[in-house]
């Protein structure tokens, strides 16, 4: 094996131990979090409302930002199983190109679409997830001053 082989099979097996490291702090890290918040802000908010639903008007919109937090919620359950498979996909490709090396052949482009598909479901957790949190907010103002 050529030396500038060597090389680049200790970079790729660095960059595929990276990627592991940052699968587990990712599935650990933000889509946790915005899964607790949107949950807490739906559980709050239903028991709240429970306790002064007498008095509440704009019951319409209240219900289209308990329906904006479970589609949050529900985005980003996907988010973090997708997490999971994009990384695993990016360590399948990391694999073949570090076959490729060992047997001298060009590395083959690969692409990561699990990537794409997480990036927009985040997107969609976070966009449902504030305008539940504006809709309730304009709600309860609306009803309490």
């Amino acid at each position: 094996m050529k030396n500038s082989n060597k090389k680049e099979l200790e970079h790729l097996y660095k960059w595929r131990e990276l990627q592991d490291k940052e699968r587990i702090k990712i599935a650990n890290s933000f889509d946790k979090y915005l899964l607790t918040f949107a949950t807490g802000t739906l559980y709050l908010s239903i028991s709240f409302t429970s306790s002064i639903k007498d008095l509440l008007g704009n019951k319409k919109m209240l219900g289209v930002g308990w329906v904006f937090l479970i589609i949050s919620i529900t985005f980003t359950l996907f988010t973090i199983f997708l997490s999971n498979q994009a990384f695993s996909r990016g360590i399948d490709i990391t694999d073949n190109a570090i076959r490729d090396v060992l047997n001298s052949r060009k590395q083959r482009k690969e692409d990561n679409y699990w990537n794409t598909v997480t990036i927009i479901l985040q997107i969609v957790g976070i966009i449902t997830f504030i305008a539940g949190i504006i809709l309730l907010s304009i709600v309860y103002y609306t009803n309490l001053k």
